[in-house]
């Protein structure tokens, strides 16, 4: 008996990334389909990067209790190594956790561009919706999830001070980036007559200034567009996990109703058998009522059950995850932060160079 790991339903390998058009970047992928529900062994689909959107949209609508992921944030051109390594990631977690959906079949094997029906809509700021369309009127009866909605709370709000932060930085730098052109460029126009040493020592110092803009330029970028949008990325995801806690109150809801209208049938049953006039046909009645409202409230029950184990497992994992993909959004600021510090030193070591 071979104790090797069952061959996977799905493998996906992101082949290249095709950056013609930054804000709509194509992917192509390599396929490996061995079992069904899949049709052919290899697949080579290629998908655009609102495609991989309408399936994280889809996904996140249908299982909500299973946390799908998201796609990464759109790089900057600094980034492009990164957002690689993310995608990948993303397809992998596709591949591993929802390999079997039929919506996954048809993105990998379709022909036709991808677009399912049921995809989890957005507001314009790119926040999710709620799932549940009424009020949750049930008290949390778990401490584990009594603690996950504190957390995940505690979570979004950080990312959404991050976002902020990176927004405020990036307007500082762009406007440091405005202010060193334009000192650059009144040094160079100022006049100090026949002080010819002066003059070319201002001159020298005002090209100085105005080769700083673009590194303040750069990092202004990509506070606004990576930074701080990877933190409104995190924001959504949070926003999906504390929609799937939402969902299971709504299955917990929905137990606790159906264990009342339990209750109220078997009170009417027992007032009808205690009546002075009573009718068998009616009491053959109320005991189908009664059988139909325990078959719902079983089934209500183990809806709660299955929906609360899976969530244990699926929050646990998107922590685990998210702290993951933090780390490397961080670990990636750190360097462009290196990066633009090393630019800027530059500029100024060869305005030094200058006075020699």
């Amino acid at each position: 008996m071979s104790d090797s790991p069952p061959e996977p339903i799905l493998t996906l390998v992101l082949t290249s990334v095709d950056l013609t058009d930054p804000r709509i970047p194509v992917f192509h992928i390599s396929a490996d389909t061995p079992k069904p529900p899949y049709t052919r062994d290899h697949s080579t689909p290629t998908r655009s990067y609102t495609e991989l959107e309408r399936l994280s949209g889809h996904l996140t609508a249908r299982f909500p209790d299973r946390l799908p992921p998201f796609p990464p944030t759109l790089p900057t051109k600094e980034s492009v190594p990164l957002f690689r390594s993310r995608i990948q990631t993303f397809l992998n977690r596709i591949a591993a956790r929802f390999g079997d959906v039929d919506a996954v079949v048809s993105f990998v094997e379709s022909e036709f561009e991808f677009a399912p029906s049921g995809v989890l809509q957005t507001k314009k700021s790119g926040f999710l919706r709620a799932f549940s369309g009424g009020s949750i009127h049930v008290k949390e009866v778990d401490v584990f999830f009594e603690s996950a909605k504190g957390s995940i709370g505690a979570c979004e709000a950080a990312l959404g001070m991050c976002a902020r932060v990176g927004e405020k930085a990036g307007r500082v730098e762009r406007e440091m980036g405005a202010t060193a052109l334009e000192v650059g460029n009144l040094l160079l126009e100022l006049d100090v007559g026949d002080r010819k040493g002066l003059g070319g020592a201002l001159r020298k110092l005002g090209k100085g200034f105005i080769a700083s803009e673009k590194p303040h330029v750069d990092q202004a970028n990509y506070l606004t567009h990576q930074f701080a949008a990877d933190a409104k990325t995190f924001m959504r995801e949070t926003q999906a996990a504390q929609a799937a806690l939402t969902y299971r109150l709504t299955t917990l809801q929905s137990y606790e109703a159906a264990c009342k209208a339990t209750q109220k049938k078997l009170a009417s049953l027992d007032r009808l058998r205690s009546s002075s006039s009573i009718k068998q046909e009616r009491v053959d009645a109320a005991l189908v009522d009664l059988q139909e409202v325990k078959q719902q409230e079983g089934e209500c029950r183990a809806q709660f059950r299955t929906v609360s184990e899976r969530l244990k497992d699926e929050y646990v994992r998107f922590c685990s995850e998210l702290d993951v993909e933090v780390r490397e959004v961080v670990d990636s600021y750190v360097e462009a932060q290196k990066e633009g510090a090393k630019k800027e030193l530059a500029v100024w070591e060869s305005v030094l160079a200058g006075f020699a």
